[in-house]
């Protein structure tokens, strides 16, 4: 029932955004979000999945240089599939793609799965802070507007009360694992060691520039992903850059509420644009077809990763 609800819950959250936000249209406006949709101009949004493939290129490149201090060599073609498969695998259990990753790299590389896990959560804590980063450069520049928004959408009293009791129940745990002798905590806390090892892999980088390049490249990528498709339709190719900000950080933001951002991208989208003078249909549209041409890519890319990985492995055994 646990991993039912893991799986089902996210899907339900985010069927249930896309009903709540499409029947609050009217038939003319179901036919304006479908003229939105054949009128885009779809170079730009093609332009954006590019640069989406080469921050997943760059991010498979970055993690060499976590994974090298640990002593373990990886094919870069492992890792870079082992990205695309992690992203696909989000869509269907959030989160669970940084464990696929950490499988793949196990598997066909021989690196031990918990230091390989570290790693990529050593990355994903540098990626919340450039995410943070960019949250406290739109709140510089529109602070009223995203705390506004913010506090309207998100219950932050109950999200205090969660991550209060998370936290303690978490250093709890870390009692029990680190002052019991019985075997099975005795292997937990071997697995969790490993998975330091991992973590404090990025102070041991030998080639600090390069990891921050990459960094640094991959965010950029990210935000360039979202401001292109913004030219891709009249009524919004006028967005001026903090609002454009503003949007990228409420959809980073949402892109963690269901699987993938499944409806939930699309409508927080179109709720803050229509801060900005952007209609709801206009903007559903448009959130529609930056989330949907990603995923295409995602799709793409991740069942290409399956399907080619055991191939691979074959011809060089």
């Amino acid at each position: 029932m646990k991993k039912f609800l893991k799986i089902a819950l996210p899907i339900f959250v985010g069927v249930f955004l896309c009903w709540y936000a499409y029947r609050q249209f009217n038939e003319e406006q179901f036919v304006q979000i479908k003229h939105t949709f054949l009128n885009a101009d779809y170079f730009y949004i093609i332009l954006a999945v590019f640069l989406g493939f080469l921050s997943d290129l760059s991010r498979a490149i970055r993690w060499h240089l976590l994974l090298k201090p640990l002593g373990y060599r990886t094919a870069f073609l492992h890792r870079a599939m082992a990205v695309f498969i992690g992203y696909l695998v989000n869509v269907t259990i959030p989160r669970s793609g940084e464990v696929s990753r950490a499988l793949v790299v196990s598997n066909y590389d021989g690196v031990p799965f918990e230091k390989s896990l570290g790693t990529i959560i050593s990355e994903r804590i540098i990626d919340l802070l450039l995410l943070f980063l960019f949250t406290m450069l739109a709140f510089i520049l529109q602070f009223e507007v995203i705390s506004n928004f913010l506090l309207s959408k998100i219950p932050f009293q109950k999200l205090m009360w969660l991550m209060g009791i998370g936290g303690f129940s978490f250093i709890v745990f870390l009692y029990f694992i680190y002052t019991s002798d019985k075997p099975f905590f005795i292997k937990v806390k071997v697995f969790l060691n490993g998975i330091k090892e991992g973590i404090l892999s990025v102070v041991k980088i030998k080639h600090r520039t390069l990891f921050l390049f990459h960094t640094l490249f991959i965010w950029a990528m990210y935000f360039l992903m979202f401001y292109i498709p913004f030219f891709a339709l009249p009524e919004t190719a006028h967005i001026s850059l903090p609002n454009v900000l503003t949007a990228f950080v409420v959809g980073s933001f949402a892109m963690t509420f269901t699987n993938a951002g499944f409806g939930s991208y699309p409508f927080f989208i179109a709720e803050v644009l229509f801060l900005f003078g952007v209609a709801t249909p206009v903007g559903t549209a448009f959130g529609w077809i930056v989330w949907t041409s990603q995923f295409a890519m995602t799709l793409l890319l991740g069942s290409f990763s399956f399907f080619f990985l055991p191939l691979l492995k074959k011809h060089n055994p």
